[in-house]
């Protein structure tokens, strides 16, 4: 008997406990980082990125608006495209104040069309596009932050220099906002060709400047949705980026420039160009293309940071020379596709 007199009042009591454990509500949790309430301590920050930034032609792409108000959070507090704007916003002042160039692609509630974001920034050939979104999902719970870079290793739009900026992005928004990187990469950044297999997301795939698309965080999420309501938040999730991308011009990268070209003995020409870097060339990661085909026919001379690519004439018609570097830092250089037209000598 006493066995089935106890367990009731046991079974009671741990339903008791649990229900006294589980709050009604998920409270306004995030941390504001102490810079950004010292506004001369702010001004002095920034001021140290101005001279890597000063000038930078910077495109931020608030994700949706107008007619497409992408996702809603589960209570309908927010919109994604009154946070994708509001975020963009605050980063568009951060960045100006270190004198970069801003250009939006939208700057209130409009529809702008996808090709239309991207033809936009290739017109003012842009240094950076970033395009500022918030995820979403079924499950209620799933929360954390991401950032895409276009096409994956090994294919021919891949370019290296945009996981760079990924990387720098994604390493101080996701600690701006206490957010993990979620499970499926391990520094946090992906592929948009994990999105959408082989095409990637219409943003990055038609725009002809370097760019990166970031999924803050998961508006569908309870913990979320609060947070991304308030201004004070948008701004730090701003910052967080803002320290990204300003971090990633102060690290620098390698420029390659084309000097010309000169006659060997084959009858053909050897085209000439200089790889340089304020912190050093690493020859290990240089990598030649021609007409997308890799190439190990070329010469690299550290001390004069000269490449010097055997080509021959015979070869009447267009030609694209690719080359590939990184710096001692990891940094590749921007996108470098070299046209080359060679003529038939009548």
């Amino acid at each position: 008997m006493k066995s089935h007199i106890k367990r009731p009042y046991l079974y009671v009591a741990v339903v008791a406990l649990l229900a006294a454990c589980t709050p009604s509500k998920l409270e306004t949790h995030y941390v504001v980082p102490e810079i950004l309430t010292d506004e001369s301590k702010l001004g002095e920050r920034i001021a140290t990125y101005e001279p890597h930034l000063r000038g930078k032609k910077i495109f931020i792409d608030p994700g949706h608006g107008g007619e497409e108000p992408g996702a809603i959070s589960p209570n309908g507090v927010v919109e994604e495209k009154e946070a994708n704007l509001a975020v963009s916003k605050f980063l568009q002042g951060f960045l100006e104040r270190a004198g970069a160039r801003v250009y939006m692609s939208r700057v209130g509630d409009e529809t702008v069309g996808l090709e239309e974001r991207a033809e936009r920034a290739n017109e003012i050939r842009a240094d950076l596009f970033v395009s500022i979104h918030h995820n979403a999902a079924s499950n209620r719970t799933a929360n954390y932050t991401s950032t895409f870079y276009h096409a994956k290793e090994g294919a021919f739009e891949y370019e290296p220099s945009n996981r760079d900026v990924a990387r720098y992005i994604q390493r101080d928004l996701a600690y701006a906002m206490r957010n993990s990187g979620g499970l499926g990469s391990f520094d946090g950044t992906y592929s948009d060709y994990w999105i959408y297999d082989g095409a990637g997301f219409s943003v990055l795939r038609n725009i002809d400047v370097p760019g990166v698309l970031v999924e803050a965080s998961f508006i569908s999420s309870d913990f979320e949705e609060p947070r991304l309501a308030l201004e004070e938040f948008n701004r730090v999730e701003a910052w967080g980026i803002f320290l990204g991308i300003a971090k990633y011009y102060a690290a620098g990268f390698p420029t390659i420039e084309y000097l010309g070209a000169e006659p060997d003995d084959a009858g053909g020409a050897i085209l000439l160009y200089k790889l340089a870097d304020r912190t050093g060339v690493d020859p290990e990661t240089i990598r030649v293309f021609v007409d997308g085909k890799r190439t190990t026919s070329f010469h690299y001379e550290p001390t004069t940071g000269v490449l010097r690519l055997p080509f021959l004439t015979m070869y009447f018609g267009e030609h694209v020379v690719r080359i590939i570097v990184a710096n001692e830092r990891g940094n590749h250089a921007r996108p470098h596709r070299h046209e080359i037209e060679v003529e038939a000598v009548r």
